[in-house]
C-alpha cells in the first residue's frame, strides 16, 4: 500500500466487510510490518466502532421494512405513490449510513491529526546530517541548517520547512506534490533531486535542479500556487528577497577541469549514485561528498561558505579583498590548509584567534582576520 490515504480507505472498507481476499491479506501484511501500523489500525477501529454504535445498522431488516410498506399501500395506489414510499424507506436506511460515514471520517481525521507532531532536525555549523522523511524522501542537511516536518503527511501535499541548505531526493508521488517552504516562496516538486540554499541571513534563496522538474512558487490570497519560474535540469535559480526577482543561470553543472579531478574521501550515498557526475562535480551540491568547489567565485561568497563549513567567523580587513575571485577544489582540508592555499594565490595574510570561554561557560567561535598585503 502506498500513501496514507489509500491505507485509510482500505482500513475503512475492511471494517465494513468490503475487501477482497487479496486486499485483506495486504492489510494484514501491513499490520504486521510495524507496531505503529497496528496502533494506527486500533485507533481507527475505535473511532469506527464509536460512530457505528448509535445506528445499529446491522439490525436493519430491509425485507421486513419492504413487507410493511406493501401492507400499508392499497393496490389502487399509483406507481408514483409507491415510488414515493420507497424513497422514504430508502431515506430511513441510507441517511444514517451517510451520517455515520461523514462522522467517521471527520472524527478519524481529527483523531489522526491530533497525533501528528512536528519534528525538527538541525545540523550544527561544521556538521552535515541525513534525514529520512515519512514519505521516503531523503534529505541531506548542510552545516547550520534546520528542517521541520510532520511525523506523517496527511493532506494532498507534502510540506517541509527549511532554514539553511539541503539536498532533496524526493520520493515519487504524483498525487501529493512536495513543497519546501522557505517563507516567502516555496520550491514545489514531485519526484526529483535538487538543492536548496535558504540561509536566513542571506539575501537570496537558491535552487539547483539536478534531475526531474521543480517550480518556484508562492501562494496567492486564495491559497493557490502562483508559479514564479519553472526550473529545468542543470539550471541554478536565485531569488532575490529584496528585489523579488529571479535570476537563472544556465548549465549550472559545468565539468571540473581534468587537473582538478579529486576523489572525495566520503563516497556518494547509494541513493544518489546514478547522479554522481551531476552532484560530485557541481559546486552547488559537491558539499554532500565533503568537497568545496569554487568556480570564479567572489571573495565574499568564498568567505560565507568557509564560515559555515568550519564554524568560524572571518573578517576581511580591506575592501579591495572583495574584488578577488577564486577557482579551487578543497577535499576535506583543514581550515589552516585552506587559508594557506588562498594565501598562495593572492597577496594576503591571516591571523587566527582560538575559541574563548564566555561568562556563561559557552565558547566563542574561532575568528580569522584576513589582511591585504600592499606593495610598498
Amino acid at each position: 500500500m502506498t500513501g496514507i490515504e489509500n491505507t485509510n480507505e482500505l482500513i475503512a472498507r475492511y471494517l465494513s466487510g468490503n475487501t477482497s481476499r487479496e486486499e485483506s491479506k495486504s492489510l494484514e501484511d501491513w499490520l504486521n510490518q510495524y507496531p505503529e501500523n497496528r496502533s494506527e489500525y486500533d485507533s481507527i477501529k475505535e473511532v469506527w466502532d464509536f460512530v457505528s454504535r448509535p445506528y445499529h445498522m446491522s439490525k436493519v431488516d430491509v425485507a421486513r421494512a419492504r413487507a410493511k410498506v406493501k401492507k400499508e399501500i392499497p393496490e389502487f395506489r399509483s406507481i408514483k405513490n409507491i415510488f414515493y414510499y420507497w424513497q422514504r424507506v430508502a431515506a430511513v436506511i441510507i441517511l444514517p449510513v451517510f451520517v455515520a460515514g461523514v462522522l467517521f471520517f471527520y472524527v478519524f481525521k481529527q483523531r489522526l491529526t491530533s497525533r501528528i507532531v512536528q519534528q525538527e532536525i538541525t545540523a550544527s555549523y561544521g556538521v552535515r546530517s541525513k534525514v529520512n522523511l515519512p514519505d521516503g524522501t531523503d534529505v541531506w542537511l548542510n552545516s547550520g541548517s534546520r528542517i521541520t516536518f510532520p511525523s506523517k503527511f496527511l493532506d494532498n501535499k507534502r510540506e517541509v520547512f527549511l532554514e539553511g541548505e539541503a539536498l532533496f531526493n524526493v520520493a515519487d508521488d504524483k498525487l501529493r506534490p512536495f513543497y519546501v517552504n522557505l517563507g516567502e516562496v516555496s520550491v514545489k516538486a514531485i519526484g526529483t533531486t535538487f538543492n536548496v540554499a535558504a540561509y536566513q541571513k542571506d539575501n537570496t534563496f537558491e535552487t539547483t535542479l539536478i534531475s526531474g522538474k521543480v517550480l518556484m512558487v508562492k501562494q496567492s490570497s486564495s491559497k493557490s500556487d502562483v508559479v514564479l519560474y519553472k526550473i529545468e535540469p542543470r539550471q541554478h535559480a536565485v531569488y532575490n528577497k529584496q528585489e523579488r526577482k529571479i535570476t537563472v543561470f544556465e548549465d549550472a553543472l559545468p565539468p571540473v577541469p581534468s587537473s582538478e579531478k579529486l576523489e572525495s574521501l566520503k563516497p556518494l550515498p547509494p541513493e544518489l549514485s546514478a547522479l554522481k557526475n551531476e552532484i560530485s562535480d557541481n559546486k552547488y551540491t559537491s558539499w554532500i561528498e565533503g568537497k568545496l568547489i569554487f568556480r570564479n567565485d567572489p571573495m565574499d561568497a568564498v568567505i560565507k561558505r568557509l564560515e559555515r563549513w568550519y564554524n568560524v567567523d572571518i573578517q576581511l580587513k580591506d575592501t579591495l579583498l572583495y574584488d578577488f575571485r577564486y577557482t579551487a577544489t578543497f577535499v576535506d582540508e583543514t581550515l589552516e590548509q585552506v587559508l594557506g592555499l588562498l594565501k598562495l594565490s593572492a597577496p594576503i595574510s591571516y591571523s587566527i584567534t582560538e575559541r574563548e570561554e564566555k561568562n556563561d561557560k559557552s565558547y566563542s567561535k574561532k575568528k580569522v582576520v584576513i589582511t591585504l598585503i600592499r606593495n610598498k
